[in-house]
């Protein structure tokens, strides 16, 4: 083997290796928002966004991310409408919200951070958080009670079971706020009702029929469940790897080589002076 040909060879890994380098920093400068997931449901408890991914920006300018932001820029990128289907303003009660998904009612509006009562719109979200946001649709009795699934978002083969458990926020003999089982709650996937009715513990496992994303809820007779959501994706090869995995694969095979291989490079530079 010539010297010359190891040498092209080394100034190849090395190209190869920054390459890879270059790409992934550039992939990462070019996130510009924090994404969150957000679901929202309507007037009629119909979901009509199901922990989809927002990219997030601050968009009152006060230098924070927030449960505001996020709901202003899930309906600037999936309201038909725009930005004109959702509203807020400060109230002597702090931040409150004037409109969701184009609804209108006067401020009767529910919401809820990672599954739990926020303080307020103000709350700061960060990256991977979830929020909940939906109308009342009792504005007689305010029955709406939020509901959710232990887990939010998951992965599984076609072959295998999804066990949830879903819960319901009440409160105690004092008026403090907790999380009870739902019992014989009727799960819906993609909006259609399914044979699977949560136990005595409020647990339900689920068998899929073939690969595709599928939407879990639940709805339950005679209780204003505001809709939970469960986003699973089903695929008969397991989960998905990530989208940078063949970037990182050839970053890493580029800098092993590159390692590898300097000493001899340097022998080599050496003796061709």
């Amino acid at each position: 083997m010539s010297k010359r040909f190891l040498i092209c060879l080394l100034f190849l890994c090395l190209a190869v290796g920054g390459f890879s380098l270059s790409a992934l920093a550039e992939e990462e400068s070019t996130e510009e928002y924090v994404y969150v997931y957000v679901t929202i449901a309507d007037e009629k408890g119909e979901l009509v966004l199901a922990h989809e991914e927002v990219g997030v920006e601050d968009t009152d300018g006060d230098g924070v991310l927030t449960i505001h932001d996020a709901l202003a820029c899930a309906h600037l990128q999936k309201y038909t409408a725009g930005g004109e289907g959702y509203s807020a303003e400060n109230t002597e009660y702090g931040m409150s919200m004037t409109k969701l998904w184009g609804c209108e009612n006067g401020g009767s509006y529910g919401y809820y951070l990672n599954d739990r009562s926020p303080l307020s719109l103000a709350d700061p979200v960060e990256k991977g958080d979830s929020v909940h946001a939906f109308v009342y649709t009792d504005l007689t009795a305010w029955s709406d009670t939020y509901s959710y699934f232990d887990k939010e978002h998951v992965a599984v083969s076609g072959d295998g079971t999804l066990t949830l458990t879903l819960y319901a926020m009440g409160y105690d003999a004092d008026w403090n706020p907790v999380s009870l089982p739902v019992v014989g709650a009727s799960i819906t996937i993609n909006g259609k009702a399914s044979p699977y009715v949560t136990d005595k513990d409020g647990k339900v496992t689920l068998t899929f029929d073939g690969a595709g994303y599928c939407v879990v809820s639940a709805v339950k007779e005679g209780v204003n469940l505001v809709p939970p959501v469960c986003a699973v994706a089903v695929s008969s090869e397991g989960a998905d790897a990530g989208d940078r995995s063949g970037l990182l694969l050839w970053f890493a095979l580029g800098l092993a080589a590159f390692v590898a291989l300097l000493p001899l490079w340097k022998r080599l530079y050496h003796e061709a002076l």
